[in-house]
């Protein structure tokens, strides 16, 4: 936070109740804010957010006794623990304190007058919100995301830090649930919108296709007229939610209507070179043709924001991709596409086409697809029927992944070139008694499976086995 706040007048922000000793304790400076307890400095304010596996109220008084300003925390937890606060520090209580989290980034937002670039869809968006930074950075000292840090804890944090250096903001706003994003959205209040596209992620809660494309269409409720909704044509459930915006709108995609259509493009295991219809040709050194999307966005934004084309093209050919996205790694005889950051059956078939690029042998090693409901089953084995006609040798990590196993094998695979692995560290074995000079390989799955662990093992396995050196 920039600008300092007093307790009295946090509570204002966040409709909540001071509990406090005296007057000057009240109007006490907040110089930050902090969720973590084992890193809060003097001053700050430690917000008693719950996440998945923890609750910050259990480290509340912790934090207090470091020297914290005061404490964010719900009127729950203050009925129960509030008589002994006094000797500790003050509190703010409230209903709900990630609401109040929430309030409170919305307010500092406002503070500011920033244009926001908002980034959300299934696919790409960390990878489209890298994009758009690294071109605005050439131009402007923008606000970013860092990493992935777009959840509904995480992204008031990021918007937090919004101070007078920045000129504008990209933030990425991920979702898991209806609502979440208009949650974000009322928050960040985006000048700028941009829909990557909407597919098979987060169906145990959303169900169907068209309930990922309502719940990612939230972020155009909250742009005024004047804005802009940068929407991917190619997508129907995307531009199914175009008229929920008055804002005006920027296409991209393959299509004859589309306000920036791709005319052609030639991709590689190491990257694509396209042209769009104004003539004007790009280079991405960034694995994957999916990929020539995601930079159709961020060039539809730059435009928009009035960077000129010869900078966005020096920009897009020297981008690197984010950690654990389709990154390209040499090393040598052997290469490696690691892509195992996230993995859905979308993100999971481009990775594969990806892959089916080289003429060499190719390894698949594929993770179980997580949050799919009840089509967990048939998106695994469609996985398995891509992979048959994309890889030379498959192993499958996980119980899920059983299904790409049988999708592959249905549709010709021969079943000595298939392996099936129960966790990382099995596969990762596998790997390095199946691999061979020249291959190239692709290791994906879903956050949860934590697949960076066979890419880890592969790398060092290559290196001591004295496979020759890097050579590009």
């Amino acid at each position: 936070m920039s600008r300092l706040l007093s307790l009295k007048k946090l509570a204002d922000i966040v409709e909540g109740v001071l509990h406090a000793g005296p007057g000057e304790v009240s109007q006490q400076s907040i110089v930050g804010i902090s969720t973590d307890s084992r890193h809060i400095k003097p001053g700050e304010l430690f917000i008693a957010v719950s996440g998945e596996h923890f609750d910050g109220h259990d480290f509340v008084i912790n934090a207090l006794d470091q020297d914290a300003a005061g404490a964010l925390v719900s009127d729950e937890w203050y009925m129960e623990h509030g008589k002994r606060m006094p000797e500790h520090g003050a509190v703010v209580s409230v209903p709900d304190v990630l609401n109040a989290l929430q309030m409170l980034a919305g307010w500092h937002r406002m503070q500011f007058d920033v244009r926001v670039v908002a980034v959300t869809g299934s696919n790409g968006k960390t990878t489209t919100k890298d994009m758009i930074t690294a071109i605005l950075e050439t131009q402007h000292h923008p606000l970013k995301t860092p990493g992935n840090l777009n959840s509904q804890i995480g992204t008031p944090q990021v918007l937090l830090s919004l101070n007078a250096s920045h000129d504008l903001a990209v933030l990425e706003l991920g979702m898991n649930h209806a609502g979440e994003i208009s949650r974000l959205a009322k928050m960040v209040r985006p000048s700028v919108a941009v829909i990557t596209n909407v597919g098979p992620a987060h169906l145990e809660n959303l169900k169907t296709l068209e309930g990922v494309g309502r719940a990612k269409g939230e972020l155009l409720d909250f742009l005024s007229p004047d804005g802009w909704a940068v929407l991917n044509a190619d997508d129907p459930y995307v531009m199914a939610q175009r008229g929920r915006t008055k804002a005006r709108i920027l296409t991209f995609g393959t299509g004859i209507g589309s306000d920036i259509k791709l005319e052609n493009s030639t991709s590689s295991i190491a990257g694509s070179t396209f042209e769009l219809n104004d003539g004007s040709s790009y280079h991405l050194c960034i694995p994957g043709e999916h990929q020539v999307k995601n930079a159709m966005a961020a060039i539809a934004v730059a435009r928009l924001l009035g960077i000129a084309d010869d900078t966005v093209k020096s920009v897009l050919s020297a981008l690197q991709p984010s950690a654990m996205r389709m990154c390209y790694l040499n090393l040598g005889d052997i290469q490696i596409l690691n892509d195992t950051y996230n993995a859905n059956p979308t993100s999971t078939v481009s990775a594969l086409s990806t892959l089916s690029m080289t003429s060499k042998r190719k390894v698949a090693i594929l993770g179980d697809m997580l949050e799919l409901g009840e089509i967990s089953g048939s998106a695994h084995r469609k996985v398995g029927q891509t992979a048959a006609h994309s890889c030379d040798i498959l192993i499958t990590v996980g119980e899920y992944s059983k299904n790409m196993t049988d999708g592959a094998i249905a549709t010709g695979m021969n079943i000595s070139d298939i392996f099936q692995c129960e966790d990382t560290s099995t596969a990762a074995e596998m790997a390095m008694s199946l691999i061979k000079t020249g291959d190239v390989i692709l290791v994906k799955g879903s956050r949860g499976m934590k697949m960076e662990i066979i890419v880890e093992a592969i790398s060092a396995f290559v290196k001591a086995e004295g496979y020759s050196a890097c050579t590009t």
